[in-house]
């Protein structure tokens, strides 16, 4: 053969043009020398012919070919469980809930579920590159036609597997939407989860912590989103959850549930919570120094752990989870505090604590920065309140800058185009309240002359508006600021005002 030696001598024989005979050993093969030479091999073309039965072309097909049941399943266990174990408070997965972590040992018991956490998988480095890749959004494609296979299965899709399958699809479609995609928010779909899951009989701390979750997510945007509806679920969420825990003072009350809610309340009808909206308000301003003086506290023990060259993981997600109830009260607080400035534009303490309240926000969004982009991702809807609430062009110029920094990160929600809706609400507002005269002190006593016919009152003031205007001879009612709030409002919004303030009475009508 071609390129294989003839004679079975070792490279330095040939090299002397001798040759091994049958009566000569080879020099190779004396113990007590050593060749200098090179082995080499000669192969040999061999068929084996296996005792084995030859199988069909049937045999072939795929879906019968054997396979591993759980290697799937396996494998994206483990792709999960190692995004979970990232400390990185950047790229930390557990801020979208710490029920997460609950969920490898939940894989294989929902297709919708099993099919979201694998696009979740596939998705996660987008984060740091920025661009989805398409192995990444085939796995999204996936799974969103298993949802939709999933959707014609009432029963398989009334389960929290199907739930949380739900929102990590809602996840991921956050980070893979790009500025031309049309994308929902995350409210919206929230919403609608929850309206569905409070009608289900779930127990346990998955289940409560998930439902919390989607909860606040729903009521932060619906602050900014009118198609966000919060009852009736809301109700029945806070009855279930809060109803089995042992009841103890809040040590921050504006945070708590149901204040929470009640914010987009205001903002959709503030003519009539005038009062409530004081209230919420003040009860801000009290609690906004003490999570700022939290805030700063972590920093500081943050820095000092750093300069001993330790890594301060926990007290990293600490302060990430400050700076979002910090940052997230203080867009409420700018909201209201507009709200105020259009009741009464003349009181100069709440337009000085407008500019407070907007330099801390600009201030907390600085030093989110390095937490983005999961770790801040709560900041851009609090610029979005800042930008919206603002009447000075400087600030607004400041906010929509950073709101388009912040954009960089997470590009499917238009965040400028919920600040203009916002925006609009707030004056249309000043609209309302312009032909009713509220200036000055609006919260001084007030009499009320009502004009007739007057509209029909909502159930829940019939038999108060009935009370108070039985004699129509005389239909004059003095309301201090301690009276009804929702009766005063609905009143003021179709009677002609007078306001009493130092013994002057003034007409507007």
């Amino acid at each position: 053969m071609p390129g294989v030696p003839s004679s079975r001598g070792c490279e330095a024989c040939r090299k002397q043009k001798k040759k091994v005979g049958l009566y000569h050993p080879p020099l190779c093969s004396s113990r007590s020398l050593q060749s200098n030479g090179q082995q080499r091999y000669k192969f040999k073309e061999q068929m084996v012919i296996r005792g084995t039965p030859i199988r069909s072309q049937g045999s072939l097909s795929p879906s019968k070919v054997p396979h591993s049941p759980s290697s799937e399943g396996t494998a994206t266990a483990s792709a999960l469980v190692t995004i979970l174990d990232i400390t990185d408070v950047r790229y930390e997965l557990t801020y979208y809930g710490e029920f997460l972590k609950d969920i490898p040992r939940r894989l294989g018991t929902n297709d919708v579920l099993d099919a979201s956490v694998t696009a979740l998988t596939y998705a996660y480095p987008s984060l740091r590159t920025s661009q989805p890749s398409p192995e990444a959004l085939n796995k999204y494609v996936n799974a969103l036609k298993t949802l939709r296979l999933g959707l014609q299965d009432p029963v398989k899709m009334r389960t929290m597997e199907a739930l949380c399958g739900i929102y990590l699809i809602v996840v991921c479609q956050s980070w893979l939407c790009r500025n031309d995609d049309k994308c929902v928010n995350h409210g919206e779909p929230m919403a609608q989860l929850l309206h569905m899951a409070v009608m289900q009989n779930w127990q346990g701390s998955f289940t409560n912590e998930m439902l919390l979750t989607f909860s606040i997510i729903a009521i932060f945007e619906s602050t900014f989103n009118p198609n966000i509806q919060l009852e009736p679920w809301l109700g029945k969420l806070a009855e279930r959850i809060f109803s089995t825990r042992p009841q103890r003072m809040h040590p921050y009350p504006s945070l708590h549930l149901q204040n929470f809610a009640n914010i987009s309340t205001y903002v959709r009808e503030p003519e009539f919570h005038v009062f409530e909206i004081e209230s919420a308000y003040k009860t801000m301003l009290v609690d906004l120094p003490k999570l700022r003086r939290l805030v700063d506290k972590t920093t500081g023990e943050i820095a000092a752990a750093e300069a001993v060259g330790s890594s301060p993981i926990t007290l990293l997600r600490l302060l990430t989870r400050y700076q979002a109830m910090y940052g997230m009260l203080l867009a409420f607080a700018i909201i209201l505090n507009r709200m105020l400035r259009e009741f009464d534009p003349d009181d100069v303490v709440i337009l000085q604590n407008s500019g407070c309240l907007f330099d801390q926000l600009m201030s907390l969004a600085h030093e989110a920065c390095r937490h983005r982009p999961i770790g801040a991702s709560y900041m851009p809807l609090c610029l979005v309140a800042a930008w919206a609430a603002s009447t000075d062009a400087s600030q607004r110029v400041q906010a929509e800058a950073m709101i388009a920094d912040y954009q960089s990160d997470f590009k499917e929600v238009r965040w400028l185009e919920m600040a203009v809706w916002l925006a609009r609400k707030l004056d249309t507002l000043r609209l309302k309240l312009a032909p009713l005269g509220f200036v000055g002190n609006y919260f001084s006593d007030l009499v009320i002359i009502t004009t007739f016919p007057l509209p029909t009152p909502p159930s829940s003031l019939t038999s108060l508006v009935h009370i108070a205007l039985q004699d129509q001879q005389t239909p004059d009612l003095r309301l201090s600021r301690h009276a009804q709030p929702q009766l005063q409002s609905w009143l003021c919004t179709h009677a002609y005002v007078f306001i009493d303030h130092t013994g002057d009475t003034r007409q507007f009508s």
